[in-house]
């Protein structure tokens, strides 16, 4: 899909389980780069209003029960689960 910034696509699109009280419908999608805006846009550009994003990884990070606002500090495995590099995690490692 072309969007403001460039030409973008989505890795993995599935619609989620609907909860018997939620009238809204949930998806879930995987990116590979997150430009400004871009999961909006996308969706914009096929006809539908994103409400309400959450982010649930980055990389194979999961977020876990992390709640908005909220932050830990991060070490070596993170990091390579972040950024899928040995040499980072090595490097941080010996630091």
């Amino acid at each position: 899909i072309s969007i403001s910034g460039g030409k973008v696509a989505a890795l993995h699109v599935r619609k989620l389980a609907k909860k018997s009280n939620d009238k809204k419908t949930w998806m879930e999608i995987v990116i590979a780069e997150g430009k400004n805006h871009q999961v909006k846009q996308m969706f914009a550009k096929i006809g539908f209003d994103v409400i309400k994003l959450r982010r649930v990884a980055i990389g194979d990070f999961k977020l876990g029960s992390l709640k908005p606002g909220e932050s830990r500090e991060l070490g070596p495995e993170d990091l390579g689960k972040i950024f899928h590099t040995r040499r980072l995690q090595e490097a941080v490692k010996k630091s």
